[in-house]
């Protein structure tokens, strides 16, 4: 993740509300629908965006997550995973 991002690991992992920041602007509504929804409601989510990394290089990433619930149904975290995508296999929006 630090990697993908172009940041140093050693300065901790970005919040949930920083690490959306670094998506693309015309992005960051579908990023933030899907894990609310996620967040609120424990629907998996699947995407393929840009994301804006420290240095100001444009990449395409995939990011997947799936809610983790306890007895109740309540959503306790979201656990996923997030690579960046080759530039030949990324899809355009």
């Amino acid at each position: 993740m630090f990697e993908i991002h172009g940041l140093a690991p050693g300065k901790g992992a970005p919040s949930l509300e920083e690490a959306i920041g670094y998506y693309h602007k015309d992005d960051r509504a579908e990023v933030e629908a899907a894990v609310s929804k996620a967040l609120e409601d424990g629907t998996p989510f699947q995407f393929q965006l840009r994301l804006i990394r420290k240095d100001g290089e444009e990449i395409k990433v995939e990011a997947s997550g799936a809610p983790i619930t306890d007895e109740d149904g309540n959503v306790q975290s979201v656990v996923g995973v997030f690579r960046q995508l080759p530039e030949d296999t990324a899809q355009p929006k």
